[in-house]
């Protein structure tokens, strides 16, 4: 528990040069390592790293989509796209008796799931303002932390009825109901928060607007689906862990795991997160 705490304050702090450089490329870049290093997690779960130049064409394919999704035109992400699949299929032929056409899809579909949610963490900025794309990642980060606190602390109480025994044994729908609700408090908290932050003290640069609003209905009515979808971003990312018999993805985190373990719930929001943000804002 101790090293938990630690490594928790620890990933508070980093977070917190994360925001303070949002409206960088420091920011940007730190995403693509991020999403390279879930890619190689995923990889290491389906022992797929023993083919080192699949493994790094798809690690660097994976940290390319990220800036070909930002830095240039569409078609440039469509190229770099055909050339990554091109390769694979050229080396698939080259080792087609130890290297079966299934290993291959999954490190391709892997490398592009996970490359374009997170270049969604930054795109939002690009299409608006740092300012209103900081407030949807923080939302949909605690759409998924919130949930996951909300529920573990609620099915340790009260939980009694399993969810998916299969798959997560642990997870109870009295956590999945508390989850939720701690979700949609947590989210209002931290939208009035931000409110406060950008009217009175402003903390970073690219605050520009400290006359936003809030749609508070929306956060109430919407959080809920962004929880469950984090509740299915876990279980998905549960099933491959108890398919390969591994406990966790990583350790770059002591006492949490790796990238796949802290974001897996974070993954199945954010593409939901974007549609908000284009369709459903919560913030004037």
């Amino acid at each position: 528990m101790k090293q938990r705490i630690i490594t928790a304050i620890i990933g508070l702090m980093a977070l917190g040069v994360f925001f303070v450089f949002y409206n960088t490329i420091i920011a940007d870049i730190m995403i693509a390592i991020f999403a390279s290093i879930a890619v190689l997690e995923l990889l290491k779960a389906m022992k797929l790293t023993k083919y080192k130049l699949f493994s790094i064409s798809t690690l660097i394919y994976s940290y390319c989509v990220i800036f070909s999704t930002i830095y240039f035109p569409k078609n440039v992400f469509l190229i770099v796209t055909l050339i990554y699949i091109t390769f694979c299929f050229i080396y698939m032929l080259n080792k087609l008796e130890t290297f079966p056409i299934e290993k291959m899809f999954y490190g391709v579909v892997v490398s592009l799931f996970i490359g374009i949610i997170f270049s969604i963490f930054v795109i939002i900025k690009y299409e608006s303002n740092a300012q209103n794309a900081l407030f949807y990642l923080l939302i949909g980060l605690g759409s998924a932390w919130w949930s996951d606190a909300g529920a573990y602390f609620t099915g340790t109480l009260c939980g009694k009825h399993k969810l998916c025994p299969h798959v997560s044994p642990k997870k109870t729908i009295e956590g999945l109901i508390g989850g939720i609700v701690v979700a949609i408090l947590g989210n209002l908290a931290v939208a009035y928060t931000f409110i406060a932050l950008c009217k009175n003290f402003a903390p970073f640069s690219y605050i520009i607007n400290n006359g936003i609003k809030v749609d508070v209905l929306r956060i109430v009515l919407l959080t809920p689906f962004l929880s469950l979808m984090g509740v299915l971003g876990d279980l998905s990312a549960s099933i491959i862990k108890r398919q390969t018999n591994i406990k966790d993805y990583g350790n770059l985190f002591p006492g949490h795991g790796g990238v796949m373990d802290r974001f897996d719930s974070v993954l199945f929001i954010m593409p939901y997160i974007y549609v908000i943000f284009n369709m459903f804002p919560f913030i004037h």
